[in-house]
């Protein structure tokens, strides 16, 4: 996050590692160095598309679903910058755009685990979870080519 006045906790070493072992038993993500689609099979209630066609509005409203559905605080795993507990800011484009269309082998979900967003170094975003997916599902019905099963 950028602004200052919001929260931003990295988590602790032991902190990430137990994240991270519940998302590889309920989601299978950490099993391999990439995850689906690059690498693995679908979890049920899975859809991916390409960043490059989310417009900032479908963002927008992405971090909004999140910060309803979350409580405004999310946990960003990424790749390399380590691991964070964050509040959402929806008045900040980069904060949006962070847990959007700037994933790049990094991960958003909040505490219930129920969801999980994915984006892969290849312009790849997955979405997962049964509530994650039917909103998107609803925000792409008029763009159903974009949205990919298999």
């Amino acid at each position: 996050m950028n602004n200052s006045e919001y929260y931003v906790r990295k988590l602790s070493e032991n902190e990430s590692q137990i994240l991270r072992q519940k998302l590889l038993e309920i989601w299978q993500f950490g099993k391999y160095a990439y995850w689906y689609p690059l690498h693995g099979d679908a979890p049920q209630n899975t859809v991916y598309m390409v960043q490059d066609e989310l417009k900032y509005a479908d963002c927008l409203a992405i971090a909004e679903w999140i910060q309803k559905i979350s409580g405004n605080r999310i946990f960003l795993l990424t790749e390399s910058e380590g691991d964070f507990e964050q509040d959402i800011s929806l008045d900040d484009v980069d904060d949006v755009e962070d847990i959007t269309t700037d994933l790049n082998e990094d991960v958003v979900v909040d505490k219930s685990l129920s969801w999980m967003i994915y984006g892969s170094h290849e312009n790849t975003i997955t979405f997962t979870g049964k509530q994650l997916v039917e909103f998107i599902e609803t925000l792409f019905a008029e763009r159903k080519e974009l949205l990919f099963y298999d």
